[in-house]
């Protein structure tokens, strides 16, 4: 129940601040990740960490609750915007140059892009195939294309226990004191099916996957995909529910020597399971994990590195919660696993002291895994903030570091390129440090920006220029802190690396006016071949008239258009407009209300050819790059 309400509390801060409640902490040594032997030697384990009484479920009878058995089973153009290049990351639109594939709700939709004036949708696929458990409740999370063959992952969503016993698997693990079912009656659960494309207008079925758990992310490195997936701990009477995976008419439970654990740690919430199989061959192969809820996952060519927040069983700031209590101390675990094909290996982990902000807050190069990450200290109703770079080896155990950057403030935004790392922090001035990280045991920053506003995203236009996105601010008179205000897009040259400088700065509306790509990296479309870039907004505009003279900081813009902003990016001529785009109808009035639908904001947007095509939750939009003129739409969804 302290565990609970702790965490309740941290979430409660999280959601409030942005930030985590922890104190400085060593990074932790190295340790190995254990197979378990045998499944006796699992429930003992969870037994020990969680209690005998954790999250035991009945029906009326008293019998088991689960689920049904699972039945067996283009030329110049843009893809998705993606952290490593040559990785791909799942997501709910893609093409192949001449089809889009657009994620729906309960389906995907195939539509023609090509010729861009005859948008058509031409098929559609359901979100699950010949899914066992809760298919018709499924919804699509994300996509890959890859060689003529389209990828569809969905998840069932979660439900409660249902009455009803599920037959028995086809390949029992005999004596397991285990259960081993798909999700349906107890979570949610992981649904996977391939179609060859050859012919997008007619797609075929060509093999499906189930894995216990809901999808978290997913890798694509040809022909390999990888999908993390979240199952939590549960116990059903007397048996602990095991990962398991369904392929070809029967389900299976994981052995436990495909099972890893920590002895020493203290979490056990969640088995985190990584579903590896080769688009190719559709060979499988399914590893777990047992962690707290993996969230922030990065993966290079060689590991997969997933992470989890977890924290000391210690009181909370008595000024923060109104109790007289002591700090709490916070950390992030790192879990390595190696790569190759299907074939998975857990390594190895480690604690760091502090929180990550994203998945770009990780990097690896030559086998050195380099992390940002922020502290914050609570300790005599003073609070106290760090920011620090950790760089650990390849059994992950720390060789370098730089702690106490920027203290007081916040990370915005983390970028890794090659023997640089850039990190934007902001409390009142947005700073942006170059840091040298090519001696992997001696990190440090060279130069360092300060400038108004701060940048959310960071993304690399050549290895001496970078593009920011994120807000413009105005400093408070009346505390230490600045009032965010419209969108900022900034360009900045680092070829002289102690002295970055601002080149072009480009603002976007008033206060309130947002993009997907400050918290979503794939809503940004970068076309270098024509020195454009692409982003949705949603545009909030001032009424001055409801505010006093001088307009104060803090006035809040009314959102009166959404679409996508296309930009013109050049190093001589700096950032400029190059047009926009609307799904909405009609022209709005900001000072005569507005009505919005939400349907037609853009959220992706990518270019075949010389067209740019936009895409909302219900359009698909194509516009000629050269100056944006309509050629045509097609609702979809």
């Amino acid at each position: 129940m302290n565990r609970r309400m702790l965490a309740l509390l941290l979430a409660l801060c999280v959601g409030a601040t942005g930030l985590a409640v922890l104190v400085a902490v060593s990074v932790s040594p190295p340790q190995g990740l254990t197979p378990f032997r045998s499944y006796s030697d699992l429930t003992a384990y969870l037994d020990r960490v969680l209690g005998q009484g954790y999250a035991y479920f009945r029906n009326g009878s008293g019998g088991l609750m689960a689920g049904p058995a699972a039945p067996g089973e283009g030329g110049d153009y843009s893809g998705t915007n993606v952290q490593v290049a040559g990785i791909d990351e799942l997501d709910t639109v893609k093409t192949d140059g001449s089809y889009l594939y657009l994620a729906g709700d309960q389906d995907v939709a195939i539509v023609r892009a090509v010729p861009a004036d005859d948008l058509a949708v031409v098929a559609r696929v359901p979100a699950a195939a010949n899914a066992s458990v809760n298919a018709s409740a499924a919804h699509v999370t994300g996509l890959f294309i890859l060689d003529q063959k389209l990828i569809v992952v969905a998840s069932s969503g979660y439900s409660y226990p249902i009455d009803y016993v599920r037959g028995a698997p086809t390949s029992p693990v005999v004596g397991a004191p285990v259960l081993i079912a798909p999700w349906g009656g107890l979570g949610g659960e992981t649904l996977v099916s391939v179609y060859g494309i050859e012919d997008p207008t007619h797609p075929s079925l060509l093999r499906t996957y189930e894995v216990s758990g809901s999808p978290v992310t997913g890798r694509l490195l040809p022909p390999f995909v990888y999908l993390v997936i979240n199952e939590p701990v549960v116990k059903v009477n007397d048996s602990y529910v095991i990962p398991s995976v369904c392929e070809g008419g029967g389900c299976e439970a994981l052995p436990p020597e495909s099972i890893y654990y920590d002895p020493s740690a203290s979490e056990a919430g969640s088995f985190t399971n990584l579903l590896a199989f080769d688009a190719d061959t559709g060979t499988q192969n399914l590893l777990s994990v047992v962690t707290g809820y993996a969230s922030t996952v990065y993966m290079s060519f060689e590991a997969l590195y997933l992470t989890y927040t977890k924290w000391s069983e210690g009181p909370v700031d008595p000024v923060l919660f109104g109790v007289a209590t002591a700090p709490t101390s916070v950390w992030t675990t790192i879990h390595k696993v190696r790569l190759a094909g299907t074939a998975m290996q857990a390594l190895a982990h480690a604690d760091v002291p502090g929180t990550l902000l994203n998945q770009f807050s990780l990097d690896e190069k030559d086998g050195y895994l380099r992390v940002f990450t922020t502290v914050v200290h609570w300790g005599d109703s003073a609070f106290r903030q760090d920011n620090n770079l950790y760089v650990l080896d390849g059994g992950l155990a720390q060789v370098g570091s730089i702690e106490h950057i920027a203290p007081g403030e916040s990370i915005h935004s983390a970028r890794f390129m090659g023997d640089r790392a850039y990190l934007v922090t902001f409390q009142k001035i947005d700073p942006l440090f170059v840091i040298d990280v090519s001696v992997p045991t001696a990190p440090r920053i060279l130069g360092e920006l300060k400038i108004p506003g701060y940048s959310d995203y960071l993304h690399p236009i050549d290895e001496d220029h970078l593009l920011g996105i994120g807000k413009d601010t105005t400093n408070a008179t009346e505390g230490d802190f600045s009032w965010y205000q419209g969108l900022k897009l900034a360009l900045f040259n680092v070829s002289d690396i102690a002295n970055p400088v601002q080149m072009s700065q480009y603002i976007i509306g008033d206060r309130g006016t947002n993009s997907d790509v400050l918290s979503d990296h794939k809503a940004f479309l970068s076309i270098p071949s024509r020195g454009l870039a692409v982003i949705p907004v949603d545009l909030a505009i001032i009424n001055a008239s409801q505010y006093p003279e001088p307009l104060p900081p803090w006035a809040y813009g009314e959102v009166v258009w959404q679409g996508a902003y296309v930009l013109s990016l050049s190093l001589s001529d700096g950032i400029g407009l190059h047009g926009r785009v609307t799904h909405q109808n009609g022209t709005p009035d900001p000072y005569k209300g507005v009505y919005l639908d939400y349907r037609y904001a853009i959220h992706r947007s990518l270019y075949i050819g010389d067209v740019l095509y936009t895409i909302s939750q219900a359009m698909v939009k194509a516009n000629a790059l050269v100056d944006l003129s309509d050629l045509a739409s097609v609702v979809y969804e």
